[in-house]
């Protein structure tokens, strides 16, 4: 088999499945009608892919269940996201700690597997906020009458 007819057989499954998760949120949406279903969902397709002036219609959402019409890559992206209830513009704290260290990084949540692959090689471990602020207090007391005594000399 060659990699075209692999890769477009892969790309009819996905459309495929792409139809099925876009009727089901056309049902899921679907209680004012399919135009007005199609209407939200072509407006939070846009609004999460950042299209402002050349924003999807609800036409072209419709087509594409229909079948009508084949689905651009940016729009199968998009509507994964959509389906995952992810937004690619949201930030995030991370915190990690090791040994005598803290780390609190600010990024995109959609880097959190690339961020905590790149600081447990560092060596840090992930761990939660309230567990964070624990460690940091204690940091700080410690930390405290060496700075005292600094600062009497």
């Amino acid at each position: 088999m060659s990699d075209s007819t692999r890769h477009g057989g892969e790309r009819a499954l996905d459309v495929r499945r792409l139809k099925i998760n876009l009727g089901q949120l056309v049902g899921s949406l679907g209680k004012g009608g399919k135009v007005q279903a199609y209407e939200q969902i072509a407006a939070d397709l846009s609004r999460l892919a950042g299209l402002n002036g050349n924003a999807w219609s609800w036409r072209y959402v419709a087509s594409v269940h229909s079948g009508s019409v084949e689905p651009g890559k940016k729009f199968v992206r998009v509507l994964e996201l959509l389906l995952e209830k992810i937004n690619p513009r949201r930030k995030q704290w991370f915190y990690f700690a090791r040994y005598h260290s803290l780390a609190a990084v600010y990024d995109k949540s959609l880097k959190h597997e690339m961020i905590t692959q790149h600081m447990k090689s560092l060596g840090y471990r992930a761990v939660s906020f309230t567990r964070y602020m624990e460690l940091k207090t204690k940091a700080v007391h410690r930390m405290a009458p060496k700075a005292l005594m600094r600062s009497r000399k």
